[in-house]
Protein backbone atom coordinates (compact mmCIF):
# COMPACT_ATOMS: atom_id res chain seq x y z
CA UNK A 1 0.00 0.00 0.00
CA UNK A 2 1.64 3.43 -0.77
CA UNK A 3 1.60 4.87 2.96
CA UNK A 4 3.55 1.37 3.99
CA UNK A 5 5.55 1.97 1.29
CA UNK A 6 6.06 5.66 1.60
CA UNK A 7 6.99 4.38 5.92
CA UNK A 8 9.32 1.40 4.56
CA UNK A 9 11.17 4.34 1.91
CA UNK A 10 11.64 7.03 4.45
CA UNK A 11 12.44 4.64 7.12
CA UNK A 12 15.18 2.88 5.19
CA UNK A 13 16.61 6.08 4.30
CA UNK A 14 19.62 6.95 6.77
CA UNK A 15 19.15 10.24 6.83
CA UNK A 16 15.69 9.69 8.79
CA UNK A 17 15.23 8.62 12.19
CA UNK A 18 11.82 6.76 13.61
CA UNK A 19 10.42 6.25 17.54
CA UNK A 20 7.54 3.95 18.09
CA UNK A 21 5.77 6.51 20.64
CA UNK A 22 2.57 4.52 21.46
CA UNK A 23 1.26 1.12 20.60
CA UNK A 24 -2.47 0.70 21.12
CA UNK A 25 -4.65 -2.57 21.35
CA UNK A 26 -7.71 -3.39 19.31
CA UNK A 27 -11.14 -3.85 21.10
CA UNK A 28 -14.53 -5.52 20.16
CA UNK A 29 -17.04 -3.02 21.86
CA UNK A 30 -21.02 -4.61 22.03
CA UNK A 31 -24.08 -3.55 24.40
CA UNK A 32 -24.06 -7.53 24.59
CA UNK A 33 -21.77 -10.90 24.95
CA UNK A 34 -20.64 -11.88 21.77
CA UNK A 35 -18.62 -14.36 20.26
CA UNK A 36 -15.94 -13.68 17.37
CA UNK A 37 -17.62 -16.43 15.33
CA UNK A 38 -21.33 -14.14 15.77
CA UNK A 39 -19.43 -11.13 14.09
CA UNK A 40 -19.72 -11.54 10.24
CA UNK A 41 -23.98 -11.89 10.99
CA UNK A 42 -24.28 -8.92 13.23
CA UNK A 43 -24.49 -5.36 12.54
CA UNK A 44 -21.12 -3.61 12.26
CA UNK A 45 -20.68 -0.32 13.52
CA UNK A 46 -17.67 2.57 12.87
CA UNK A 47 -16.59 5.89 12.39
CA UNK A 48 -14.20 7.84 10.46
CA UNK A 49 -10.73 7.00 11.02
CA UNK A 50 -7.33 7.33 9.19
CA UNK A 51 -6.94 5.18 6.15
CA UNK A 52 -3.77 3.22 8.11
CA UNK A 53 -5.90 2.12 11.13
CA UNK A 54 -9.17 1.08 8.86
CA UNK A 55 -6.57 -0.96 6.26
CA UNK A 56 -5.17 -2.60 9.53
CA UNK A 57 -9.13 -3.61 10.79
CA UNK A 58 -10.04 -4.84 7.25
CA UNK A 59 -6.83 -7.02 7.39
CA UNK A 60 -7.53 -8.64 10.65
CA UNK A 61 -11.26 -9.12 9.03
CA UNK A 62 -9.51 -11.64 6.43
CA UNK A 63 -7.17 -13.35 8.63
CA UNK A 64 -10.60 -14.48 11.21
CA UNK A 65 -13.57 -14.90 8.08
CA UNK A 66 -13.84 -16.15 4.43
CA UNK A 67 -16.90 -13.25 4.20
CA UNK A 68 -16.05 -10.26 3.09
CA UNK A 69 -15.40 -7.26 5.30
CA UNK A 70 -19.11 -5.71 6.21
CA UNK A 71 -19.86 -2.21 4.77
CA UNK A 72 -22.04 -1.04 8.24
CA UNK A 73 -23.23 1.63 9.06
CA UNK A 74 -19.92 4.58 9.50
CA UNK A 75 -20.66 7.54 11.77
CA UNK A 76 -18.72 10.83 12.21
CA UNK A 77 -17.12 10.07 15.01
CA UNK A 78 -16.40 7.82 17.88
CA UNK A 79 -18.36 9.19 20.31
CA UNK A 80 -21.75 8.40 18.29
CA UNK A 81 -20.96 5.17 17.50
CA UNK A 82 -20.09 4.34 21.13
CA UNK A 83 -23.19 5.72 22.13
CA UNK A 84 -25.24 3.17 18.84
CA UNK A 85 -22.97 0.26 20.88
CA UNK A 86 -24.81 1.08 23.79
CA UNK A 87 -28.12 1.42 22.55
CA UNK A 88 -27.23 -2.57 21.40
CA UNK A 89 -27.54 -1.49 17.36
CA UNK A 90 -23.92 -3.68 16.52
CA UNK A 91 -20.66 -3.81 17.37
CA UNK A 92 -17.55 -1.77 16.53
CA UNK A 93 -13.41 -1.95 16.81
CA UNK A 94 -11.67 0.76 18.94
CA UNK A 95 -7.76 1.02 18.96
CA UNK A 96 -8.56 2.74 21.99
CA UNK A 97 -9.43 1.53 25.68
CA UNK A 98 -10.10 4.35 26.69
CA UNK A 99 -13.78 4.85 25.01
CA UNK A 100 -15.37 2.26 26.50
CA UNK A 101 -13.79 2.76 30.17
CA UNK A 102 -17.14 3.47 32.24
CA UNK A 103 -18.54 0.46 30.24
CA UNK A 104 -15.38 -2.28 30.81
CA UNK A 105 -17.85 -5.26 29.95
CA UNK A 106 -18.66 -4.04 26.17
CA UNK A 107 -15.21 -4.63 25.52
CA UNK A 108 -12.45 -7.58 24.48
CA UNK A 109 -9.10 -7.37 23.09
CA UNK A 110 -8.86 -8.50 19.70
CA UNK A 111 -5.41 -11.17 18.95
CA UNK A 112 -4.32 -12.17 15.51
CA UNK A 113 -5.00 -16.01 14.68
CA UNK A 114 -1.26 -17.05 15.75
CA UNK A 115 -2.65 -15.29 18.90
CA UNK A 116 -0.71 -12.17 19.05
CA UNK A 117 -2.52 -8.99 20.55
CA UNK A 118 -3.76 -7.09 17.41
CA UNK A 119 -2.46 -3.71 17.90
CA UNK A 120 -1.39 -0.23 15.99
CA UNK A 121 1.43 1.32 16.07
CA UNK A 122 2.11 5.45 16.76
CA UNK A 123 5.50 6.57 15.13
CA UNK A 124 7.57 9.58 15.34
CA UNK A 125 9.14 9.98 12.09
CA UNK A 126 11.75 12.67 11.49
CA UNK A 127 15.03 13.82 9.39
CA UNK A 128 18.06 13.78 10.97
CA UNK A 129 19.18 16.61 8.97
CA UNK A 130 16.41 19.07 9.94
CA UNK A 131 17.42 18.69 13.81
CA UNK A 132 18.60 21.85 14.22
CA UNK A 133 16.68 23.89 15.88
CA UNK A 134 16.71 23.32 19.97
CA UNK A 135 13.05 23.10 20.25
CA UNK A 136 12.88 20.19 17.80
CA UNK A 137 15.60 18.60 19.27
CA UNK A 138 13.56 18.85 23.04
CA UNK A 139 10.50 17.81 21.39
CA UNK A 140 12.49 14.73 19.75
CA UNK A 141 14.35 14.16 23.17
CA UNK A 142 10.87 13.58 25.19
CA UNK A 143 10.14 10.91 23.01
CA UNK A 144 13.49 9.05 23.39
CA UNK A 145 13.96 9.57 27.25
CA UNK A 146 10.84 6.97 27.00
CA UNK A 147 10.76 3.57 27.27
Amino acid sequence: TPLVDFHHRLTACPSYRKKRVLVEHAYLACSFPISLEQLPSLPYLTYFKDPASQRLIENWWREHYPSPFPQGLTVKDGTICREMIFQGLGYSIFFTKGYMEDRPEYQMPLYHREGRPFTRSTWLIWQQSRCRSNILQEFIGIFNTQP
